[in-house]
């Protein structure tokens, strides 16, 4: 590392999941600050990430950038993996000494299964700094191009990188009940019969725009959800679509003797995205691109 007082710094920064919409306003602005790129693809014709870029870049931005591709296999059997990202490590640290802003690249977010991880690891262990710079993880927007809620009250949430058979969790309830009464109801009544209406409707009439709802003085603990209500849980399946026979054969067997729902959507915010909203629709045409990511609720 340069023991000069150049502290530089590689930045992880998430795309999204493919639409250029999706990208944050922080994260386009670092890209635009950098000077150096690397991108996840063998060239640009190929590179997934390239093709965002090029969506969200003008080609005389682009061309102000050193776009460095950068090949990871995702299949390891005969290739060390360790070699590869010590290689591509090197080079981002020969850039980085060089005063080169550098960043990389990834889909979604860097956090969650990423080419970013282990070179963010290699390059904090060379003495460097990174900074993460969040994305649209693929299975939020997956949930939002399908019109569903991932989770609610207490539901679990479950994310699985690769999985060959439906999972199945135990989602355990409290059924303790909590007996305890107060005694005292005067402070009770007059929380709920301090107004006369449900909602207090509080308006700023200098300019007409700022509407404050309070509902809290409704609110009664016999209307509540309860918190220890059982919701079951919410499964999802990410980059299944070499593993969507084995998948949905196992999804019809566990469906048969429980609610069970399942959607998804293959190449999720790109221009041949397509959205699965049941099992049938699975069935008719079954996806079979990388990034396909099902969801099961439970």
């Amino acid at each position: 590392m340069s023991t000069s007082n150049y502290n530089p710094v590689l930045y992880g920064i998430g795309l999204g999941p493919g639409d250029p919409e999706l990208i944050t306003v922080k994260a386009l602005n670092k890209i635009k600050e950098c000077t150096t790129l690397f991108v996840p693809g063998k060239d640009p014709e190929t590179s997934v990430a390239y093709g965002i870029l090029r969506k969200l870049l003008s080609p005389e931005e682009l061309q102000d950038k050193e776009i460095i591709h950068v090949v990871i296999p995702m299949k390891t059997t005969s290739i060390n993996i360790e070699v590869v990202y010590n290689h591509i490590s090197s080079i981002i640290i020969h850039h980085m000494d060089n005063h080169k802003t550098c960043a990389f690249l990834t889909l979604g977010d860097p956090t969650l299964y990423s080419t970013f991880s282990p070179i963010k690891a290699l390059i904090e262990t060379a003495g460097y700094n990174t900074v993460i710079i969040n994305g649209v993880p693929s299975f939020v927007a997956v949930a939002a191009t399908c019109n569903r809620i991932l989770t609610y009250g207490n539901q679990q949430l479950h994310i699985l990188p690769h999985s060959d058979t439906i999972v199945e969790f135990e989602t355990k309830t409290n059924t303790d009940t909590n007996t305890d009464t107060d005694t005292n109801t005067d402070t009770d009544t007059e929380i709920n019969t301090d107004t006369n209406t449900n909602t207090d409707v509080n308006t700023d009439t200098n300019t007409g725009t700022n509407t404050t709802i309070d509902t809290s003085a409704s609110l009664n603990t016999n209307n509540r959800i309860n918190s220890n209500t059982r919701f079951g849980h919410t499964t999802v399946y990410m980059k299944s679509g070499t593993r969507i026979e084995s998948l949905l054969e196992d999804y019809r067997i566990k469906s048969s003797s429980r609610k069970m729902n399942i959607y998804g959507c293959s190449n999720c915010g790109f221009d041949d995205q397509v959205i699965y909203q049941s099992i049938k629709q699975l069935d008719n045409t079954p996806p079979q691109e990388y990034f396909t990511t099902l969801i099961v609720e439970n």
